[in-house]
Protein backbone atom coordinates (compact mmCIF):
# COMPACT_ATOMS: atom_id res chain seq x y z
CA UNK A 1 0.00 0.00 0.00
CA UNK A 2 2.81 2.44 0.86
CA UNK A 3 4.40 1.76 -2.54
CA UNK A 4 1.11 2.63 -4.24
CA UNK A 5 1.12 6.02 -2.50
CA UNK A 6 4.78 6.76 -3.21
CA UNK A 7 6.79 6.93 -6.40
CA UNK A 8 7.73 3.36 -7.23
CA UNK A 9 8.86 0.36 -5.24
CA UNK A 10 10.49 2.27 -2.41
CA UNK A 11 9.50 -0.17 0.33
CA UNK A 12 10.67 -3.76 0.11
CA UNK A 13 9.41 -6.69 2.18
CA UNK A 14 11.36 -7.35 5.35
CA UNK A 15 13.44 -10.48 5.00
CA UNK A 16 13.83 -12.48 8.19
CA UNK A 17 17.02 -14.46 8.62
CA UNK A 18 16.07 -17.79 10.20
CA UNK A 19 19.68 -18.36 11.29
CA UNK A 20 19.57 -15.31 13.60
CA UNK A 21 17.45 -14.45 16.59
CA UNK A 22 14.21 -12.74 15.55
CA UNK A 23 14.35 -8.95 15.65
CA UNK A 24 12.69 -7.11 18.53
CA UNK A 25 9.34 -5.40 18.06
CA UNK A 26 11.14 -2.04 18.29
CA UNK A 27 13.53 -3.07 15.50
CA UNK A 28 10.64 -4.23 13.31
CA UNK A 29 8.88 -0.91 13.89
CA UNK A 30 12.02 1.07 12.96
CA UNK A 31 12.23 -0.88 9.70
CA UNK A 32 8.52 -0.37 8.95
CA UNK A 33 8.22 3.25 10.14
CA UNK A 34 8.93 4.95 6.76
CA UNK A 35 6.13 2.98 5.07
CA UNK A 36 3.76 3.56 8.01
CA UNK A 37 4.43 7.31 7.83
CA UNK A 38 3.59 7.39 4.10
CA UNK A 39 0.20 5.87 4.88
CA UNK A 40 -0.56 8.11 7.86
CA UNK A 41 0.61 11.26 6.07
CA UNK A 42 -1.78 10.43 3.20
CA UNK A 43 -4.70 10.85 5.60
CA UNK A 44 -5.28 7.28 6.78
CA UNK A 45 -6.31 7.49 10.46
CA UNK A 46 -5.17 4.05 11.60
CA UNK A 47 -2.67 1.57 10.19
CA UNK A 48 -2.64 -2.01 11.45
CA UNK A 49 0.58 -3.86 10.63
CA UNK A 50 0.57 -7.63 11.00
CA UNK A 51 3.74 -9.19 12.39
CA UNK A 52 2.71 -12.85 12.22
CA UNK A 53 3.51 -14.65 15.45
CA UNK A 54 4.77 -11.36 16.90
CA UNK A 55 1.28 -9.83 16.91
CA UNK A 56 0.25 -6.51 15.36
CA UNK A 57 1.11 -2.83 15.53
CA UNK A 58 -1.68 -0.26 15.70
CA UNK A 59 -0.41 3.08 14.41
CA UNK A 60 -2.28 6.39 14.58
CA UNK A 61 -1.37 9.96 13.75
CA UNK A 62 -4.30 11.36 15.70
CA UNK A 63 -2.98 10.94 19.22
CA UNK A 64 -4.32 8.48 21.76
CA UNK A 65 -7.65 10.29 22.15
CA UNK A 66 -8.87 8.46 19.06
CA UNK A 67 -7.98 5.02 20.39
CA UNK A 68 -10.23 4.87 23.43
CA UNK A 69 -13.48 6.00 21.82
CA UNK A 70 -15.87 4.18 19.52
CA UNK A 71 -15.88 5.49 15.98
CA UNK A 72 -18.52 8.15 15.41
CA UNK A 73 -20.23 5.93 12.85
CA UNK A 74 -20.34 2.92 15.19
CA UNK A 75 -23.51 1.54 16.70
CA UNK A 76 -25.20 1.46 13.31
CA UNK A 77 -25.25 -2.31 13.59
CA UNK A 78 -28.07 -2.90 16.04
CA UNK A 79 -28.42 -6.64 15.47
CA UNK A 80 -28.63 -8.93 18.46
CA UNK A 81 -25.26 -10.53 17.63
CA UNK A 82 -23.58 -7.11 17.58
CA UNK A 83 -24.92 -6.32 21.02
CA UNK A 84 -23.80 -9.72 22.28
CA UNK A 85 -20.29 -9.16 20.88
CA UNK A 86 -20.14 -5.67 22.41
CA UNK A 87 -21.23 -6.73 25.91
CA UNK A 88 -19.19 -9.96 26.00
CA UNK A 89 -15.96 -8.28 24.89
CA UNK A 90 -16.52 -5.25 27.11
CA UNK A 91 -16.44 -7.54 30.16
CA UNK A 92 -12.99 -8.86 29.10
CA UNK A 93 -11.67 -5.55 27.73
CA UNK A 94 -12.78 -2.69 29.99
CA UNK A 95 -11.52 0.76 29.01
CA UNK A 96 -7.92 1.21 30.16
CA UNK A 97 -5.90 4.36 30.69
CA UNK A 98 -2.57 3.71 29.03
CA UNK A 99 0.51 5.51 30.39
CA UNK A 100 0.61 8.18 27.70
CA UNK A 101 1.79 11.76 28.34
CA UNK A 102 -0.99 14.34 28.50
CA UNK A 103 0.44 16.06 25.39
CA UNK A 104 -0.49 12.95 23.41
CA UNK A 105 -4.05 12.71 24.73
CA UNK A 106 -5.48 15.38 22.47
CA UNK A 107 -7.24 14.41 19.26
CA UNK A 108 -4.97 16.16 16.84
CA UNK A 109 -3.09 15.08 13.81
CA UNK A 110 0.67 15.00 13.90
CA UNK A 111 1.15 12.86 16.99
CA UNK A 112 2.38 9.41 16.04
CA UNK A 113 1.36 6.72 18.48
CA UNK A 114 2.20 3.04 18.01
CA UNK A 115 0.75 0.28 20.19
CA UNK A 116 1.94 -3.33 20.04
CA UNK A 117 -0.62 -6.09 20.57
CA UNK A 118 0.98 -9.51 21.14
CA UNK A 119 -0.27 -12.59 19.33
CA UNK A 120 -2.13 -15.23 21.32
CA UNK A 121 -0.31 -18.51 21.85
CA UNK A 122 -1.86 -21.00 19.43
CA UNK A 123 -1.51 -24.50 18.10
CA UNK A 124 -1.03 -23.58 14.46
CA UNK A 125 -2.62 -25.86 11.88
CA UNK A 126 -2.45 -23.43 8.94
CA UNK A 127 -2.08 -19.68 8.56
CA UNK A 128 -4.27 -19.12 5.49
CA UNK A 129 -7.16 -16.88 6.48
CA UNK A 130 -5.53 -15.37 9.58
CA UNK A 131 -5.31 -11.89 8.05
CA UNK A 132 -8.90 -12.09 6.82
CA UNK A 133 -10.10 -13.06 10.30
CA UNK A 134 -7.99 -10.30 11.86
CA UNK A 135 -9.66 -7.68 9.65
CA UNK A 136 -13.10 -9.25 10.05
CA UNK A 137 -12.75 -9.31 13.83
CA UNK A 138 -11.63 -5.68 13.94
CA UNK A 139 -14.47 -4.52 11.70
CA UNK A 140 -17.13 -6.55 13.54
CA UNK A 141 -15.98 -5.14 16.87
CA UNK A 142 -15.88 -1.56 15.56
CA UNK A 143 -19.40 -1.93 14.14
CA UNK A 144 -20.65 -3.24 17.47
CA UNK A 145 -19.46 -0.02 19.15
CA UNK A 146 -16.19 -1.15 20.72
CA UNK A 147 -13.25 1.27 20.58
CA UNK A 148 -10.23 0.83 18.31
CA UNK A 149 -8.02 -0.73 21.01
CA UNK A 150 -10.70 -3.28 21.97
CA UNK A 151 -11.42 -3.99 18.31
CA UNK A 152 -7.80 -4.75 17.43
CA UNK A 153 -7.66 -7.16 20.39
CA UNK A 154 -10.79 -8.91 19.04
CA UNK A 155 -9.14 -9.11 15.61
CA UNK A 156 -6.02 -10.75 17.07
CA UNK A 157 -8.22 -13.26 18.92
CA UNK A 158 -10.16 -14.04 15.73
CA UNK A 159 -6.87 -14.57 13.89
CA UNK A 160 -5.82 -17.05 16.58
CA UNK A 161 -9.05 -18.98 16.09
CA UNK A 162 -8.40 -19.15 12.35
CA UNK A 163 -4.89 -20.60 12.57
CA UNK A 164 -6.10 -23.45 14.77
CA UNK A 165 -8.47 -25.00 12.21
CA UNK A 166 -8.02 -26.83 8.90
CA UNK A 167 -10.21 -24.45 6.92
CA UNK A 168 -9.18 -20.88 6.09
CA UNK A 169 -11.90 -19.47 8.34
CA UNK A 170 -13.52 -21.30 11.26
CA UNK A 171 -17.05 -22.48 10.54
CA UNK A 172 -18.10 -21.14 13.93
CA UNK A 173 -16.39 -18.76 16.36
CA UNK A 174 -16.66 -19.31 20.11
CA UNK A 175 -17.54 -15.83 21.42
CA UNK A 176 -16.45 -16.63 24.98
CA UNK A 177 -13.04 -17.85 23.75
CA UNK A 178 -12.65 -14.82 21.46
CA UNK A 179 -13.54 -12.47 24.34
CA UNK A 180 -11.16 -14.26 26.71
CA UNK A 181 -8.27 -14.15 24.25
CA UNK A 182 -9.09 -10.54 23.38
CA UNK A 183 -8.92 -9.67 27.08
CA UNK A 184 -5.44 -11.17 27.39
CA UNK A 185 -4.22 -9.38 24.25
CA UNK A 186 -5.85 -6.09 25.26
CA UNK A 187 -4.34 -6.07 28.74
CA UNK A 188 -0.91 -6.92 27.28
CA UNK A 189 -0.90 -4.12 24.67
CA UNK A 190 1.97 -1.66 25.10
CA UNK A 191 2.76 1.73 23.67
CA UNK A 192 6.10 1.23 21.90
CA UNK A 193 6.50 4.59 20.20
CA UNK A 194 5.16 8.10 20.46
CA UNK A 195 6.30 11.37 18.96
CA UNK A 196 4.64 14.75 18.88
CA UNK A 197 5.18 15.34 15.18
CA UNK A 198 5.18 13.12 12.08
Amino acid sequence: MANALSSGDVFLPIQRNLDKAPPSIATLFRELKPAILVLLESGIKFVVVTLGSDGVLLCSSGGSGFLGEPLSTARFCQLENDQLLYHTVLMSCPPIDYPIPSSALRKESGHLLVVHFPACPATVVRVSGAGDCLVGGILSALCSGLNVMQSVAVGVAAAKASVQVESNVPILFDLAAIAGDAGVVYSSAKVIFQASAL
